[in-house]
């Protein structure tokens, strides 16, 4: 579990709809270009926190099989591809649109890039918040640690001392480890 100075990373927004060349990688149409540094920690963070990733690109075909490929080659997490979200389908009655809704598009045609390659250690200044942590407030182990504690186990934050960089938790309902 990582301490971030009382912090937790939140997403500001929901549903994600992302280019591929020129955004995920760089665009080598109809090659797929190398990965561009911070979009799949980006994306994986995305899904971490909750939030749903539809790939929508120009690519079809062969060439749309090729991203595909890419992406789970590289474990890129994506819910859709060229594919609106299920919510929107049930709404509106069909995924026959060439329009996908979402609260956020990123693509390195927007006017922030311009048709640069999309810089996602900048981009993630616009897509997370903090959120400061309280007594009280659960935490999810992201990766199994110390031997005792398990992938997805949540705990309550006990005590808190930011000055000292201290976290005490324990079980839901129960006392801190560390009291």
């Amino acid at each position: 579990m990582k301490k971030d100075g009382g912090k937790r990373m939140k997403l500001k927004y929901q549903l994600f709809c992302i280019d591929f060349d020129g955004t995920i990688a760089y665009d080598a149409y109809p090659n797929v270009g190398e990965l561009i540094p911070g979009s799949k920690e980006t994306m994986l963070k995305i899904k971490e926190l909750g939030g749903k990733i539809a790939i929508w690109t120009c690519r079809t075909d062969k060439w749309a099989e090729d991203a595909k490929d890419f992406l789970d080659k590289n474990g890129i997490p994506y819910d859709k591809f060229n594919k609106p979200f299920d919510e929107h389908v049930n709404l509106y009655g069909g995924d026959n649109s060439r329009k996908v809704f979402a609260d956020v598009y990123i693509d390195d045609r927007c006017i922030l890039w311009n048709g640069e390659a999309v810089d996602w250690y900048k981009l993630q200044n616009f897509i997370f918040t903090y959120e400061e942590w309280k007594v009280g407030d659960t935490i999810e182990c992201m990766e199994d640690c110390w031997g005792n504690f398990k992938k997805g186990e949540r705990f309550e934050i006990a005590k808190l001392n930011i000055d000292a960089d201290f976290i005490s938790f324990g079980p839901i309902g129960g006392a801190g480890y560390y009291d």
